[in-house]
């Protein structure tokens, strides 16, 4: 990642016009490469000069290991309460509760009967 102030882009994508940072980087990292050091190698040094923030993904070593296993757990938890969810509602019994014949007014009933009527006429 290139380091200049307030950029937050991949080296080799800094939007800057004039970067100084992102030219002092390329030489740095064109030099290691010239002296045949192997990528770990390469990594561990810039981490080292520019500070973490210089690598586009943190290492999977202490504190930062929670940024590669905390999602993942995260969507394990999710899952399991969708599925805890969904037997739930399974489980209970949907009651519908119909009125009874005797719970509806006469004389509405028979209004919407000689309604209808009417409507099939």
């Amino acid at each position: 990642m290139c380091v200049c102030g307030g950029c937050v882009a991949p080296l080799n994508e800094c939007p800057m016009l004039e970067c100084a940072e992102k030219a002092q980087m390329r030489a740095y990292l064109q030099k290691e490469i010239d002296d045949g050091k192997d990528e770990a190698t390469i990594l561990q040094d810039v981490s080292l000069r520019y500070g973490l923030q210089a690598l586009t993904a943190p290492p999977a070593k202490g504190f930062n290991l929670a940024v590669w296993v905390l999602p993942g757990i995260g969507l394990l938890i999710g899952l399991g309460l969708v599925v805890a969810i969904v037997r739930r509602w399974k489980r209970q019994p949907i009651s519908v509760s119909r009125p009874s014949s005797g719970d509806i007014d006469p004389k509405l009933l028979s209004a919407v009967e000689e309604e209808m009527k009417s409507l099939r006429s």
